[in-house]
């Protein structure tokens, strides 16, 4: 499926220093909408105490990149009094998150070879096929190419990595998942942040796809299998209409960073706020990998996507069963590695099955084998396993690194034979 493209408003980097101001009408009514706020050090309850008096509510907050998310009556009047403040390091419009493509609710998606007989019959429920640890694994071309099946004769994972799935949520009850959940504390799978208190069901469909190409249990006589045996934090930012804000985005990456998250997935794209900026070196600094989908722009030319354009992040571009570039594969200066994004099968909501195309799929491949190396070298660093996993791709196109495969094709086994070495 295609990454989702966010649909925001233009952000507005606004500088601290000037006077503040008391009228919140300057420019007129200009409707209402929804506003994200930086604030200055030790500025928290004046900056709240500026919303409320602009008659604004607060519905968000994130204390570790401390920023204030606000519902305003007028939107161009609360900028420009905030722009004002000195208590504001920057202000911003927060904006709809849209899942576009026509290959996520079409026929491509819910064909009977998808979601009929063939994936829900005996053959997919471990009746059908004792000679493979899956019975799936025929139709997931993916592994061969990326050369994970030897990768598990070193480890198919301890559960030591959890790998944070920043999405349309996970199906928890999913046969070929359910087991490589996360489980918090209080028996939590991750965090709903679009219905707070709500586990993080997915009821799109997306989240549930790359979870599955991560993480989907191997080895269990059922369905197919992910890359890696580690545990899946979910983490819904996004409806199931695909829709959701950018804000959502950064305050679940946090949340996976403070949650003990090894590598995060965000099989997205967005236009760029202050405040993701914020929250991707953020997880940056607590040791998370971030990885994240190229785009599908293509073809093009330097048109990577952000928040895989962010220096923080591994950005990952897709390719076909032929080793060559998607023709929907962003490509530019940023892509780190390709990995299989062309017809990959994967789990999908409803305890289903399904296949779908986009570098979504292809990032996915690269999030759990870096969630594997992990595992497989327990001190191995985020950058570190980055490095691993660049170091040991297997190089397609010109020689050398080069804007449309990077480093060249994922190569799982030998990153994890490294990590374990």
């Amino acid at each position: 499926m295609r990454p989702i493209a966010f649909a925001l408003g233009l952000a507005l980097v606004l500088a601290p220093g000037l006077v503040p101001v008391s009228e919140a009408g300057l420019l007129g009514a200009s409707g209402g909408g929804t506003l994200l706020v930086g604030y200055s050090p030790g500025a928290l309850t004046p900056v709240t105490g500026l919303v409320a008096s602009l008659g604004g509510s607060i519905t968000g907050s994130s204390p570790e990149l401390s920023v204030l998310r606000a519902d305003v009556p007028d939107v161009s009047a609360a900028l420009l009094a905030l722009q004002l403040s000195p208590l504001v390091a920057f202000a911003e419009r927060d904006g709809q998150a849209v899942l576009t493509g026509a290959e996520w609710n079409g026929a491509e998606w819910n064909v009977v070879d998808e979601n009929g007989a063939e994936w829900n019959g005996a053959e997919w429920n471990g009746q059908g096929s004792s000679a493979l640890p899956d019975p799936g694994i025929p139709l997931q071309w993916g592994l061969v190419a990326a050369d994970v099946p030897p990768a598990w004769a070193v480890t198919t994972g301890h559960r030591a990595a959890p790998l944070c799935v920043v999405d349309s949520g996970v199906d928890l009850s999913h046969p070929d998942l359910a087991a490589n959940l996360w489980t918090g504390p209080s028996g939590e799978h991750g965090v709903n942040l679009l219905s707070p208190g709500s586990p993080p069901q997915d009821d799109a469909g997306h989240g549930t796809h790359v979870a599955g190409i991560a993480a989907a249990v191997v080895g269990n006589q059922w369905g197919v299998a992910g890359v890696g045996n580690e545990p899946i934090m979910a983490v819904k930012v996004l409806d199931s209409t695909g829709h959701g804000r950018e804000s959502d985005v950064a305050f679940g990456l946090v949340w996976c960073a403070t949650h003990g998250a090894k590598v995060a997935l965000l099989a997205l794209s967005a236009d760029g706020t202050t405040t993701l900026k914020r929250a991707l070196a953020f997880a940056s600094d607590h040791d998370v990998l971030v990885v994240a989908s190229a785009g599908n722009k293509g073809p093009c030319a330097g048109c990577v996507s952000f928040p895989a354009s962010d220096p923080h992040v591994l950005a990952v571009g897709a390719i076909s069963p032929s080793r060559t570039l998607a023709p929907f594969s962003s490509s530019g200066p940023q892509v780190a590695l390709a990995a299989p994004g062309v017809d990959i099968t994967s789990t999908f909501a409803g305890g289903l099955y399904a296949t779908g195309s986009g570098t979504s799929q292809a990032a996915a491949w690269v999030a759990g084998a870096a969630a594997l190396a992990r595992d497989a070298g327990p001190g191995l660093s985020a950058q570190a396993t980055r490095d691993d996993l660049v170091s040991h791709a297997v190089d397609l196109g010109p020689k050398g690194p080069d804007p449309l495969y990077g480093a060249g094709l994922l190569d799982v086994r030998a990153a994890v034979a490294a990590a374990s070495g």
